[in-house]
């Protein structure tokens, strides 16, 4: 139903995805997404996957900022202090999961069937958010390290 595989990617990818990109380069936006090497360490998860972990990323931003309003549609940047803060959230999204069982209040968009899956998979939400950790951790302790790069296609 929910697809919570990881995909690690050498380039921009297209479809229903979110791209978290590594960004050790001292590039504009423009230039970082023009030249296709920069996404040689890069994962790829399913929209409807990265939408359970969706808040713990935008809300690096205001709640009025266009950026967090519309975090679900192009790309956002986040450099290595807001890497580290969306860490912390992830391990608390994963902590809450693991105690009170999926949001249905936060996470409305689902339909009840939906729910019932999340519910019953936990594990893999959990190795999901595991992998996205690691993933971010990984990013941030490369000393060129910049933050990293969300994309929504």
């Amino acid at each position: 139903m929910i697809n919570f595989t990881v995909k690690h990617q050498d380039t921009l990818v297209g479809g229903l995805t979110f791209q978290i990109v590594s960004n050790t380069k001292d590039a504009s936006p423009a230039e970082f997404f023009r030249d296709v090497s920069n996404f040689t360490d890069s994962i790829v998860v399913s929209e409807e996957a990265f939408s359970i972990i969706e808040s713990c990323f935008a809300s690096e931003f205001s709640a009025d900022d266009r950026h967090c309003i519309y975090y679900h549609h192009v790309f956002h940047s986040h450099d290595t202090e807001g890497v580290k803060s969306i860490i912390d959230k992830l391990i608390e999204k994963k902590r809450k999961i693991e105690q009170k069982g999926i949001d249905t209040k936060e996470m409305y968009w689902f339909t009840a069937q939906e729910i019932k899956f999340l519910n019953q998979n936990r594990s893999s939400i959990f190795n999901f958010i595991d992998e996205i950790t690691v993933y971010l951790e990984t990013s941030i302790k490369e000393p060129k390290s910049k933050g990293v790069y969300v994309i929504g296609i």
